[in-house]
């Protein structure tokens, strides 16, 4: 974990060329913990969206919860997008909402002109059937992140089934880096 911190701080640095991590890992490993104090780094400075799969009042009791030495909502540098809840009961969920869910981001990027994204937990969003069209949104998210030169930060769960792990290398090769956390 300090090989990680060392590598966000670097990451969270002008001066580091990375553009993108993907931190992958189990529930309850530290990926939320670890984008959260990402996000809060430099917040006086920086704008940061952190686009959430999860509630997004819990996310900002976590926040809260870490215990800042600024006030991190009054600066207003934080914008925190909760995505649309999937129902995972459904037999299938169409690819263009996956595509229109992971690219809805792009309209908040254009307004906030952030310096750095989070994007907390998509695994959710990733399930697409058609890889090839996953591969092209993939493409699509990191040439616009490099178009507005924003640092991304991803957290992916721990893929356990072939076709997660064929899933997660196509989103992997879009990226810069990746960490394992345990």
């Amino acid at each position: 974990m300090y090989y990680l911190r060392g590598k966000l701080n670097s990451f969270n640095s002008n001066n580091y060329d990375v553009k993108s991590l993907i931190l992958i890992g189990p529930k309850n490993s530290g990926k939320t913990r670890e984008t959260i104090n990402y996000a809060l780094k430099n917040i006086k400075e920086e704008r940061c969206i952190y686009y959430t799969s999860s509630n997004k009042n819990n996310l900002i009791e976590r926040i809260s919860s870490i215990g800042t030495s600024e006030n991190w909502q009054q600066l207003n540098n934080l914008f925190i997008y909760e995505a649309p809840k999937i129902n995972y009961n459904s037999s299938s969920i169409e690819d263009k909402n996956l595509m229109h869910i992971l690219l809805g981001i792009f309209k908040p990027i254009e307004n906030i002109k952030p310096n750095k994204i989070v994007l907390d937990e998509i695994t959710p969003f990733l399930n697409f059937s058609d890889l090839d069209l996953l591969e092209k949104v993939s493409k699509k998210i990191s040439l616009f992140l490099n178009y507005y030169k924003i640092k991304a930060l991803f957290t992916l769960s721990e893929p356990v089934s072939q076709r997660a792990k064929l899933i997660s290398e196509i989103v992997k090769k879009e990226f810069s880096e990746s960490y394992y956390l345990t």
